[in-house]
């Protein structure tokens, strides 16, 4: 899956913002931490303000490995 690169600045900036119709950025990091928007997000995109994310470099999706993760409250989950 291909998906463009932006910084986390950019991340900030597009976080909650409607690019389109009930649709709105959701940045997210990638398994080395870095920032990107999905291809949906610029293909739908309808605000000429965000033209300039079409710039953007598209690059391969690295998914993080969340099986390692801690619970964010500090709990373990245990299986029924």
């Amino acid at each position: 899956m291909k998906v463009y690169r932006i910084s986390e600045a950019e991340a900030n900036q597009l976080r909650g913002n409607q690019f389109d119709t009930d649709s709105y950025f959701n940045p997210i990091q990638d398994a080395d931490g870095l920032w990107f928007i999905s291809e949906e997000e610029v293909m739908y995109l309808k605000k000429a303000e965000y033209n300039w994310i079409k710039s953007k470099t598209k690059v391969d999706y690295k998914s993080k490995d969340i099986g390692d993760e801690p619970p964010k409250d500090g709990k373990e989950i245990k299986p029924k």
